[in-house]
């Protein structure tokens, strides 16, 4: 990890490359774009008109306000100085010693912690108000009531983005759908693969 020298704008080219090869492999198919949190922001920034439908799923601003309250007022030190602190000592950000999820290389840590402080988030500094005007696929917007890290308003602060698109959210509680949680991670949890079929397949094209 201490070696990967990747940010956010190069996972952004990465995920556009996938779906050019996706395009490319499935030759005419209909393609659906099905993004977790932020694969889900990644929808302005890879060339969309290849698809026929987006399904994102707790794809929330991390604008640190628009933080579950819990850990609002935790956020602004831990990225203006635990986590500089630990990349200095470590050579990358040890996310998951930080409650953040998951490790993360310094460069897209860095990135990342400049949108938490932009209201804006990552549409602010890359031109992405218009690349989010452009698209233009209906897009199913997915969010649960006990994410611990991304709050109904900061999903719907993200889905305003798409101000041509049609977009329909769908809130969960996990009472409504049977389980016993889901969280920001837990629908792509082995223990909750049962509720793949009936979350994804009626939002899919029919052809």
């Amino acid at each position: 990890m201490r070696h990967a020298r990747v940010d956010m704008s190069q996972w952004m080219a990465d995920a556009d490359d996938a779906l050019t090869h996706l395009a490319a492999e499935t030759e005419g198919a209909p393609l659906t774009w099905l993004g977790h949190s932020l694969g889900g922001k990644f929808l302005p920034f890879a060339d969309h008109t290849r698809l026929t439908k987006a399904i994102t799923v707790v794809a929330g601003s991390a604008y640190w306000r628009m933080l579950p309250t819990r850990i609002r007022w935790l956020t602004p030190p831990v990225l203006t100085v635990a986590a500089p602190i630990a990349m200095r000592a470590l050579g990358y950000c040890p996310g998951a010693w930080l409650g953040l999820g998951n490790d993360i290389p310094a460069p897209a840590m860095r990135q990342w912690s400049r949108w938490c402080f932009d209201p804006d988030y990552m549409v602010g500094g890359m031109g992405g108000q218009e690349r989010a005007a452009a698209v233009r696929v209906p897009i199913t917007a997915v969010s649960f009531s006990d994410d611990e890290m991304i709050t109904r308003e900061g999903c719907e602060s993200v889905h305003r983005w798409f101000v041509n698109s049609d977009v329909t959210r769908l809130h969960y509680t996990p009472e409504e759908l049977g389980v016993s949680r889901l969280g920001h991670f837990g629908l792509f949890r082995s223990r909750n693969r049962e509720l793949w079929d009936a979350m994804f397949l009626p939002h899919l094209p029919a052809e």
